[in-house]
């Protein structure tokens, strides 16, 4: 039998988190075979983060006396309290729709209690969002916690799921949409639907209990191996996979019938308004090269395209030839958050995220490479958060999470040697509802 939950306002400093990993690593395949117990279609991407906590700031550290403490400890994130309510913790990197997976291990005696992953917290730290929660006794629960109450949208129902007591759990929580639902060692346990919270970070949670005497047993809980993957609803794909190459636009060389085709794709929304155009842009040489373009319009929504073409300077040490959208600068002029997609030396295509000055960008590569002997038309499509990119028409990238922002654009070349050159021409962008 569940006790009502008091609720719990932990204030910490947020950990930085791992922003960067390699959109090849982790097992996307099993999550996405995992995930067709479920009733509604989720297609599993790119994976955002694998945390196995090395490094001391890899999560939120907080203490509050002898009664909470929550930290970073011999390769674990190590959460204990004494205290009658929820605590968590949080790491910095926003989401919206996504799988999170963690391994728990319960280290304390108490089988009256809750632990489990969030979606969507607050990133106010105020401890909003959806907790997928277990317990030691062996229960399971999906409920939408607000400033002002918790609501239950899956009641506390056990399982034999559960690995009861000083156990160890697999737990992978799904938000996609509206769509909720809750893996246990592998077993779907519950599916819900609820759309308060549209995004927010990821957050790890241990809930102790008063019993009746008002005394609290504390709860204690490591937890490790915890991944994030970008997904979302229906069939389809995005990053490596190489079922995304299936969509293609016929005439995308014309911005109207490029604009009009991914309307009838829905990839994006009606009302689009041109921005605006460039024939030329180009650089050439040795450095860091950037050249803004329509610096008075940003825009959060927008559609970005162009020919690129890219000669390469060096092929020993990395160089790129990119547009960029989102892009914003500091008092000094120097572009501190941007969204860069094209080209690498090594002729793969990608989309690079800087969202933070302060931390390492998000990136993905799409599948194969291309002949920089030629020139490639590049297509951005990026809507509330999420960019895909059509190669020479084809869609090779899709819903990848950006940081969401207005920013300006520009084209810009990454040269090693003295040879490289980067051009863009035919050059037009529409913004977007």
């Amino acid at each position: 039998m569940r006790i009502a939950l008091l609720f719990l306002v932990v204030l910490g400093t947020l950990g930085l988190g791992i922003a960067t990993v390699s959109a090849q690593s982790g097992d996307a395949g099993a999550v996405q075979s995992l995930l067709g117990a479920g009733q509604q279609t989720v297609t599993v991407g790119d994976l955002l983060l694998d945390e196995t906590f090395d490094s001391a700031d890899a999560w939120e550290a907080y203490q509050q006396d002898s009664d909470i403490n929550l930290k970073v400890a011999k390769g674990v994130y190590r959460m204990f309290t004494k205290i009658d309510g929820i605590v968590w913790g949080v790491n910095s990197l926003t989401h919206s729709d996504v799988v999170i997976e963690a391994d728990t291990l319960q280290n304390s005696e108490e089988l009256n209690n809750a632990y489990g992953v969030a979606c969507r917290a607050g990133v106010d730290n105020d401890g909003t969002g959806y907790y997928f929660r277990i317990s030691g006794d062996g229960y399971y629960n999906i409920s939408r916690v607000d400033k002002d109450e918790i609501v239950k949208l899956v009641d506390w129902t056990q399982t034999e799921a559960v690995k009861q007591g000083q156990n160890r759990n697999h737990i992978t929580a799904v938000c996609v949409g509206d769509y909720l639902a809750l893996y246990v060692n592998d077993e779907l346990v519950a599916e819900t639907n609820d759309s308060t919270y549209t995004e927010g970070f990821a957050a790890l949670s241990i809930t102790a209990f008063a019993a009746d005497n008002g005394n609290v047993n504390p709860t204690d809980v490591s937890f490790d191996n915890v991944r994030i993957y970008s997904a979302f609803s229906g069939n389809g794909s995005s990053g490596n996979n190489g079922s995304v190459a299936s969509v293609v636009l016929d005439d995308y060389y014309s911005p109207d019938s490029a604009i009009r085709q991914l309307r009838d794709l829905n990839f994006i929304p009606r009302n689009s308004n041109l921005l605006f155009t460039e024939d030329y842009a180009y650089f050439t040489g040795q450095g860091n090269w950037f050249q803004p373009l329509a610096s008075r319009m940003p825009r959060t929504n927008v559609v970005f395209a162009g020919e690129l073409s890219f000669r390469v300077g060096n092929l020993d040490v990395w160089e790129q030839c990119t547009f960029s959208v989102g892009i914003q600068t500091n008092n000094n002029g120097t572009a501190v958050r941007y969204v860069d997609f094209g080209l690498s030396n090594a002729g793969e295509a990608f989309v690079l995220d800087r969202f933070s000055e302060n931390q390492d960008s998000n990136y993905i590569v799409a599948n194969g490479t291309y002949d920089l002997e030629y020139t490639h038309h590049v297509i951005l499509v990026l809507v509330d958060g999420r960019a895909s990119l059509f190669m020479d028409g084809q869609l090779v990238i899709q819903d990848f999470e950006v940081g969401r922002r207005s920013g300006s654009y520009g084209i810009s070349l990454v040269g090693e040697g003295k040879d490289a050159r980067c051009e863009g021409r035919d050059i037009w962008a529409y913004e977007l509802p």
